[in-house]
């Protein structure tokens, strides 16, 4: 009770919808699935009334997200298609789809994924779409689906640095997501050979420092290969400063 009127106290709409996404989490824990509901049509009221472009896409987002913990895939999919930013559709979708695949619709998650992708592909600015791009890498990879994660972030990769753009957070997350994923699976010749492109590529000091998760997944099983690794760094350093 105190939560719920505490939440109501909140004048930034986003900051609200989000609080009340929590109270639906815990409304939904606790077995109370009217109230959860009711929360979420609040959640939906308050949304409606953002006027920022962005902060309403936003707000969507959280809703679909907590919509997909109480199971609505149904109206989580409906929302989803009415945002207008697609960065923020792309994560929607991708949270959609990893609902899917966890409740075991393959097929579903396949479809929505591609769905994701295409919206991905078609943003016209680089950053924005570089970052809704690498959130598709991340669920590629998560699923095993390295050729195709592999490729996409080779786009990515490529273009940053033709415009000498190199180094970008979610590139660098997506690569590390990638290696993590291979090694997981125990692909240690994908995963060297990625880590031997993407050093290949560095442009930079600093490409080259966000580089260096895309090797530490090496090192669990791989430990005496620590110091190649480091004299390699150290080489492709050398080689940056001249």
């Amino acid at each position: 009770i105190d939560a719920d009127r505490i939440t109501k106290t909140i004048s930034d709409p986003l900051e609200q919808v989000k609080a009340f996404a929590a109270i639906a989490r815990a409304q939904r824990k606790n077995g109370d699935t009217q109230a959860a509901t009711n929360t979420l049509d609040t959640m939906q009221r308050v949304a409606t009334a953002i006027h920022d472009e962005k902060i309403h896409a936003k707000a969507l987002t959280t809703i679909v997200q907590t919509q997909i913990q109480h199971g609505d895939m149904i109206d989580a999919d409906r929302i989803t298609k009415t945002i207008s930013d697609p960065l923020e559709q792309v994560k929607a979708f991708a949270a959609i789809a990893r609902a899917q695949r966890k409740n075991g619709d393959t097929q579903a998650a396949t479809n929505t994924l591609d769905t994701a992708r295409a919206i991905a592909t078609n943003i016209p600015s680089n950053v924005t779409r570089d970052m809704a791009l690498a959130i598709v890498i991340t669920l590629l990879a998560q699923q095993g689906e390295f050729t195709a994660a592999r490729a996409i972030a080779d786009t990515i990769t490529t273009r940053a640095t033709r415009d000498v753009i190199p180094g970008e957070e979610s590139q660098a997350h997506a690569l590390a997501t990638l290696s993590q994923s291979l090694a997981t699976a125990g692909e240690t010749h994908q995963l060297l050979d990625l880590v031997q492109q993407e050093w290949r590529k560095a442009t930079t000091r600093d490409h080259l420092l966000n580089l260096i998760p895309l090797v530490t997944p090496l090192f669990a099983n791989n430990a005496e290969i620590a110091p190649a690794i480091v004299r390699s760094f150290d080489w492709v350093d050398e080689m940056l400063k001249r």
